[in-house]
């Protein structure tokens, strides 16, 4: 494609640079080939984290899981103990010695929630945008 711009002709060389690209092999991709491209990679990723965040996930119900399992099992035991207690002050106190270590076992499990989300987080949220704290 020619063009004249004052005095001086001007000869667009890129169709031609274009048929040469292609018939070399080394064209460069058309819009919607970069799309199909892009869609392709954003698929893989949330493929990824998809199995990323399902395999966080049943770690963390397996966690839950097994704290439901030992806590019943203290439940039982608090249960049978109780009823054989001789008189009401020896259940007050075994009764508050059993809430001291449920309350601790909560807590400890609380941590170990805590900590299996922020390694999780820490892991997997690297491009999510650094805060300055201050809201």
């Amino acid at each position: 494609m020619e063009r004249r711009i004052g005095r001086f002709e001007m000869t667009d060389t890129q169709p031609k640079k274009d048929a040469a690209a292609k018939a070399s092999g080394k064209a460069k991709p058309s819009k919607s080939e970069l799309d199909v491209m892009s869609a392709e990679v954003a698929m893989q990723s949330l493929a990824h984290s998809t199995d990323t965040y399902v395999e966080w996930m049943t770690g963390w119900n397996r966690e839950i899981a097994n704290f439901l399992e030992r806590r019943l099992a203290r439940q039982r035991e608090f249960t049978h103990k109780a009823c054989a207690c001789k008189d009401a002050s020896e259940l007050v106190e075994f009764h508050r010695e059993w809430a001291e270590t449920a309350h601790q076992d909560y807590a400890e499990e609380l941590k170990k929630l805590t900590d299996l989300g922020l390694s999780f987080a820490e892991k997997h949220a690297g491009s999510l945008p650094k805060t300055s704290g201050k809201d």
